[in-house]
């Protein structure tokens, strides 16, 4: 499986807020391996103020979300109807 394209949001929705993970991935996963790559991303940041943060809880946990293929292509044709550059999208969340 390969991550074909990915984006990412900070969901204050929540209490407290936390980064979801956008992932559009080449075929069907297991969800026992999504919430092991989620941990792996989430281990994975090694900043200072991210790492306290997640120990102080002020953070919470990271959370991974696939989202079905082609859906960042969907996105990328809806802005550029709107006009938008190519070189905007590349700066952008989704």
């Amino acid at each position: 499986i390969e991550v074909i394209d990915f984006s990412s949001h900070v969901d204050v929705t929540t209490e407290p807020g936390h980064y979801v993970i956008f992932w559009e991935v080449s075929g069907e996963t297991e969800e026992d391996v999504l919430q092991d790559c989620c941990n792996c991303l989430d281990k994975g940041f090694i900043d200072a103020g991210y790492v306290s943060s997640r120990k102080c809880e002020t953070i919470g946990a990271l959370e991974l979300r696939v989202v079905e293929r082609g859906t960042f292509g969907k996105v990328q044709e809806h802005f550029l109807g709107l006009g938008s550059s190519v070189d905007s999208l590349r700066c952008q969340d989704v």
